[in-house]
């Protein structure tokens, strides 16, 4: 039956169990449970996982049609080659390695500007254009801003088309930042003293009477006085 059309074993088998069954139906069976008809491309063999070695003469047709090594598409970008990318920032291509991120291979032209006139751009430090013009990268229109400050920047709308206004803006998002700075350590130091204060007083004006410890704790510091004072 394995070698019959499935047109011929439909007929056999409704010959042999008295039963009317259709082509469609075995034909149907013989793809749900892979069973060869004779006439696919396939045999039992490779239904199994066993298949045959080819031939040298069948690797080598194989093998004509792979890339070699070395292989370059020929929409490959060669080395030099200035572009914009998505956000409209102008990039180079400095070097050419397969199989590598982006950023290997391009780097913003911006950048090598500014490299090429004050050297590498610190960690935590970008470049930004004082004109609000990415395609712009002579190097007076560039400066170099620390990462943190860029937020406060573009909050408070502090990029301009005058490079002039941007450097004012510049130096008042650095005030900015260091004033948010000192008031966040200020803010904490308050929060430590006044957890300090509260365990003191918990733990001095209530050991006579630990029922009143709740009373005269408030809140958030009851369960530093529990931790530093245990009732009995």
């Amino acid at each position: 039956m394995r070698s019959l059309p499935s047109r011929d074993a439909a007929a056999k088998m409704s010959e042999y169990f008295g039963i009317e069954f259709t082509y469609e139906q075995v034909r149907a069976a013989r793809k749900r449970y892979k069973i060869p008809n004779g006439q696919s491309g396939y045999n039992l063999d490779q239904i199994r996982g066993y298949y045959p070695p080819k031939s040298a003469a069948a690797l080598r047709r194989r093998d004509k049609g792979l890339f070699k090594k070395g292989f370059r598409p020929h929409n490959t970008w060669p080395v030099g080659t200035v572009r914009a990318d998505g956000e409209g920032y102008i990039e180079k291509k400095v070097q050419d390695i397969s199989k590598v991120a982006h950023r290997v291979n391009w780097k913003r032209l911006s950048v090598i500007v500014w490299e090429k006139h004050h050297g590498p751009v610190p960690v935590g430090y970008d470049i930004v254009y004082l004109d609000g013009n990415r395609r712009h990268c002579s190097i007076e229109n560039l400066a170099l801003v620390e990462r943190e400050i860029k937020p406060y920047m573009s909050r408070a709308g502090l990029y301009y088309s005058d490079p002039d206004l941007t450097r004012v803006g510049i130096t008042l998002a650095k005030v900015k930042a260091k004033r948010y700075q000192k008031e966040g350590k200020e803010k904490n130091e308050k929060s430590k003293n006044r957890s300090a204060s509260d365990s003191a007083k918990c733990e001095g004006g209530n050991r006579q009477n630990p029922g009143r410890l709740l009373s005269s704790c408030g809140g958030s510091s009851f369960s530093a006085c529990r931790r530093s004072q245990p009732l009995h």
